[in-house]
């Protein structure tokens, strides 16, 4: 397949962890905007977000991102901003250094590097707070943290896993705020929850996921006519066929069968 230069696609992607099923046989392509990943904890999200910011190998397949694929490091790095859902923070690092010296090992002079960062620091809301240790973070001010070190670059395609946990109102719908605005500069942004009201309103497509596979996927307001309905129809249990699985590996049981 010839990559596209402003989509993000997934070529029959398959991870397996030894004999446990990560995600299986996932095709899609995305477009610029906002795109949710819904289902319920445990069905891969996380893993495909793993794969698409590089982090972990694909067992099989394909994934390119704005035509770039993660054997190009420098500047497929450069693309991606990855703002996970747990917390990791050096010892000692307050809330500027945190966005500060990633800056610098991505190559940015020191000048460029400051300005990137009181810049995401003010988008985020934490320009006010940033010389304070992170480890006197409220959980939701750890969190716009990470999400101004995730931004801070500039990057095309942004992805958020569980971004809106923690968040008290006037912050989450700060951040809902913030990430439409990114959408509306042509960018990817990519957002994980198990709460398919949550991220409906915000989304322009949705890809719904069950058990390490994508069981349906489609713009955000047909979800809405259809999804909230029978949402559970969607993750009823069925037999996987063994001919898709790896060796070894008939003790793997997946909720979607082959469409």
């Amino acid at each position: 397949m010839t990559p596209d230069a402003h989509q993000i696609v997934f070529d029959n992607v398959s991870k397996f962890y030894g004999e446990v099923l990560g995600v299986n046989k996932v095709n899609f392509s995305l477009e610029p905007g906002i795109t949710s990943l819904v289902g319920p904890n445990g069905s891969g999200k996380t893993t495909l977000m793993n794969l698409l910011t590089g982090l972990i190998k694909p067992s099989r397949g394909a994934i390119y991102v704005l035509g770039l694929t993660p054997q190009q490091p420098i500047e497929f790095f450069r693309q991606v901003g990855y703002c996970t859902q747990f917390d990791s923070f050096p010892p000692g690092t307050n809330g500027y250094d945190f966005i500060y010296w990633p800056l610098r090992l991505h190559g940015f002079a020191h000048d460029q590097a400051v300005k990137l960062t009181n810049e995401a620091l003010e988008r985020a809301g934490m320009a006010q707070v940033a010389r304070r240790k992170v480890a006197g973070y409220s959980k939701g001010m750890r969190q716009r943290i990470r999400l101004a070190q995730a931004i801070a670059h500039h990057p095309s395609v942004l992805v958020l896993d569980e971004p809106l946990n923690g968040l008290d109102p006037m912050a989450r719908s700060e951040s809902i705020a913030l990430f439409e605005a990114i959408a509306k500069q042509g960018m990817h942004v990519i957002i994980s929850s198990h709460i398919l009201e949550e991220v409906d309103r915000i989304s322009d497509r949705v890809v719904l996921m069950s058990s390490g596979y994508v069981v349906a996927e489609g713009q955000s307001r047909k979800f809405a006519a259809k999804s909230a309905i029978t949402p559970c129809k969607s993750w009823c249990a069925a037999p996987t066929p063994q001919s898709w699985l790896p060796r070894r590996s008939s003790s793997i049981t997946s909720s979607k069968p082959k469409f």
